[in-house]
């Protein structure tokens, strides 16, 4: 499925090729951004899953609440030291076995290769994300990767 590359957004409509430059562009609806249509993301469908944990984490020595609105989730402390943690995440879904898939990267010696791979161990189906790079020119480790949620194979 087609998805704007600044939002993930798939509500984008195919906006009328300009008669000089003779490049096709998309307008994507939630973030109102138009882009060219060679740089849409061709991601596999995905769904809103909601995850809760408690942790006990011995340097939180505070009482409260605390909202990390990059990772979508809502941290509350009643008891010093013990976390309860509600998170929002996006799950992509395989097309072939409807399995949930993560995010994994491979590097390839010349840089990273993003790619989806199906949890399924039986459907070993793989979706590239070829020149998908998010964070623009900044260079990033296997352990960044690792932090930011990508699997490195």
């Amino acid at each position: 499925m087609k998805r704007c590359p600044k939002c993930r957004s798939s509500d984008i409509r195919k906006l009328p090729e300009h008669p000089r430059l003779k490049i096709s562009h998309h307008f994507c609806n939630d973030c109102e951004e138009r882009t060219p249509t060679h740089r849409l993301l061709d991601l596999p469908d995905q769904r809103t899953i909601t995850e809760f944990s408690v942790d006990f984490k011995w340097f939180d020595l505070w009482v409260g609440a605390f909202i990390d609105v990059p990772s979508r989730a809502l941290y509350i402390i009643l008891i010093p030291t013990i976390v309860f943690k509600w998170q929002k995440k996006e799950v992509y879904i395989c097309e072939f076995c409807n399995s949930d898939m993560h995010q994994a990267a491979y590097n390839t010696g010349d840089g990273w290769l993003l790619f989806y791979e199906c949890d399924d161990e039986q459907c070993d189906h793989t979706h590239d994300l070829e020149d998908y790079w998010p964070w623009g020119d900044e260079r990033v480790s296997g352990d960044d990767l690792e932090k930011r949620g990508w699997k490195v194979v």
